[in-house]
């Protein structure tokens, strides 16, 4: 005994007859199909936006620097970064130098007849001795 084999033409004859008796069906399956095309764009275009957004945000910071900050606890309250933040940022493989910054609660005045308050929007922060080498910086005289 032979298997029957349905030749090219009976082949798309009886698919043509499916798609005909069923159109309700062939709908379903395409709008299924294109659904799911629609999903893997949408899934796609996603991450690549993701992406392109870090690169952009990194690009602000500057090719070689990031900046760390501390941020809120789970209730909403500012959080603090540990002690020894700066010492273990620099074990860190790709790191080649690390500073800390931080606000100090005194203000500037021209003299002490100036209210307290009134600090002209300057504010004094502290740094470690490191933090000119890690922005690159130098030393400059001016006149006088």
């Amino acid at each position: 005994m032979k298997p029957a084999r349905l030749s090219l033409s009976d082949v798309f004859r009886v698919g043509a007859s499916g798609l005909h008796a069923r159109p309700t069906r062939v709908i379903l399956s395409a709008l299924g199909i294109a659904i799911g095309i629609a999903t893997m764009i949408a899934v796609i275009g996603i991450s690549s936006s993701s992406r392109e957004e870090l690169l952009r945000q990194l690009d602000k910071l500057g090719t070689n620097m990031l900046t760390v900050s501390a941020g809120n606890t789970v209730f909403g309250e500012p959080s603090k970064l540990p002690v020894g933040a700066v010492d273990m940022v620099s074990r860190i493989a790709p790191v080649t130098s690390a500073a800390a910054t931080g606000t100090v609660s005194t203000t500037v005045r021209r003299t002490a007849h100036i209210d307290e308050a009134v600090t002209g929007g300057i504010t004094v922060q502290a740094a470690t001795t490191s933090l000119l080498t890690t922005l690159e910086g130098a030393w400059r005289r001016g006149p006088g």
